[in-house]
């Protein structure tokens, strides 16, 4: 009896020394690997947890063996969207930092804010854009970036604001092509309007001669007004008063109105 006492109490022990082992093996393998993820060393943090699931099965150390496996990989992954950042390489890192967000891990913060960086420093560049009038560049940078970060509300706001400013662009054009079109039928009625006026004045109480086949004389100014009669060339007449419309100068020569048309060789 004392043998077997001997025994069982030998083995309670070592069951319980192993049970003690497991746990203070466990808390120091969870210690070590939550030290790692404080220091920023996922590896070692994937390592030790790796270990507490060989060592456990339980499905909570796989998973977060993994997510330090992800954290690991968005480390190196922010090195290089800052290094593309800081080569204006605008789209790579944002697509770089858009992908760790994604992740919702403890890097996806700084994700967040390099991703701010990102879109602010394009932002001015784009801005810079419209602001040499050159928005299909900006738009095509704009549209570059929301391809890589499509529910970036900034961006989305951004290209709403390159729109406005190219159809402000367009319209601004058509008017001024407008203007100048106006501007260029006025200088030109302007000056119509003043060779019809130095015609008309150089030829007032002179004699003139039909140089058409055959002129037609008015009861008026103007070719809504009844044709009295009708000259041949070579005729001679004799102009007594001037007037003028927005085509021709017509010529009174006392018992009607000839246009200066027949008179001048024109016709």
């Amino acid at each position: 009896m004392i043998i077997a006492a001997s025994v069982f109490a030998v083995i309670v022990l070592l069951v319980l020394s192993f049970f003690i082992y497991r746990t203070s093996r466990r808390i120091s393998l969870e210690k070590s690997a939550a030290a790692a993820i404080e220091d920023k060393n996922y590896d070692k943090a994937r390592e030790q947890y790796d270990k507490l699931y060989d060592m456990t099965g339980r499905d909570v150390y796989k998973e977060r063996a993994k997510d330090a496996k992800t954290m690991a990989k968005d480390q190196a992954l922010l090195d290089e969207a800052k290094d593309a950042f800081e080569s204006d390489s605008f789209k790579e890192a944002l697509r770089i930092y858009t992908a760790i967000e994604e992740h919702d891990n403890d890097l996806s913060d700084k994700a967040k804010e390099g991703a701010k960086d990102v879109v602010s420093s394009a932002a001015d560049e784009i801005w810079a854009r419209m602001d040499a009038d050159d928005f299909d560049d900006a738009m095509d940078m704009v549209n570059e970036l929301i391809a890589v970060a499509p529910n970036n509300d900034r961006l989305a706001d951004l290209k709403k604001k390159v729109k406005q400013g190219a159809q402000n662009l367009s319209e601004e054009k058509i008017r001024a092509a407008t203007a100048e079109s106006e501007a260029a039928k006025a200088a030109e009625s302007a000056k119509k309007n003043a060779k019809r006026a130095s015609e008309a004045s150089r030829i007032l109480y002179t004699y003139q001669y039909v140089t058409a086949a055959e002129a037609n004389v008015r009861t008026g100014p103007g070719k809504n007004y009844p044709v009295a009669y009708t000259l041949s060339r070579g005729a001679e007449v004799y102009v007594i008063d001037t007037q003028s419309d927005s085509v021709r100068t017509w010529c009174n020569i006392g018992d009607g109105w000839i246009s200066y048309r027949t008179l001048n060789g024109e016709f």
